[in-house]
């Protein structure tokens, strides 16, 4: 959902239309959509964000770059696989470990397929003069309600409207929960393991839907 919509409907919940936000509230919620989007982003592992198919990348002294700061950066690594064909169904390898923004392997390959989740999105990174870019930016449906709630009780609260502020505050918490369920019910077996591989960056902290979530180790 583009970001423009999530403001509109954060208008909307809050009782006002988009021309009613002001300069200074358009920055306020741009910086509290960017928290927020980076807390919900590394809570838990959101399948329908996982790149597929994989990218095939040269595998030199038994590392690889995670392209950081460039295009085709890549996030959170899952694991890789050594060979085609590619099934998301069955688990890749975790004998790796990162640092640096280099990904390390213990194998021999020449080449890997990496699975990785996209690098957290940075809301900042556009000003008043890519207002458009920001406006057209594309917020992961995952996430797109439950922004858009928390956005609505920020307005709600400027506007003195605290019944109201707290109902979309719980509002947003249920569209989270709603949305980690059903990302768990998404997830392939192999990543709803307990733990799988002593070398992974995160760890899943609990198991049943709704109420997982990553951890730095």
């Amino acid at each position: 959902m583009p970001y423009a919509d999530v403001l509109n409907t954060a208008a909307a919940n809050a009782g006002r239309t988009e021309d009613r936000i002001d300069a200074s509230e358009q920055l306020l919620l741009q910086r509290f959509a960017t928290t927020k989007l980076r807390t919900v982003w590394n809570q838990c592992i959101w399948p329908d964000l996982i790149c597929w198919p994989p990218p095939q990348v040269a595998v030199a002294n038994h590392q690889f770059s995670k392209n950081e700061g460039q295009a085709g950066e890549m996030g959170d690594i899952l694991g890789f696989y050594d060979r085609l064909p590619l099934d998301p169904d069955r688990a890749p390898r975790f004998d790796f470990r990162e640092g640096n923004g280099i990904v390390f392997i213990d194998g021999h390959e020449s080449n890997v397929w990496p699975l990785f989740l996209p690098p957290t999105p940075n809301l900042m990174l556009y000003n008043a003069g890519t207002v458009p870019v920001l406006l057209a930016y594309q917020i992961p449906e995952e996430f797109a309600n439950y922004l858009a709630s928390h956005m609505a009780a920020k307005l709600a609260i400027a506007d003195n409207q605290y019944a109201l502020a707290q109902q979309l505050t719980m509002d947003a918490q249920i569209e989270l929960a709603s949305a980690q369920s059903r990302a768990w019910d998404k997830l392939p077996v192999w990543l709803k393991r307990p733990l799988f591989g002593s070398n992974r960056r995160h760890r899943r902290l609990g198991h049943v839907p709704g109420a997982y979530a990553v951890a730095e180790q």
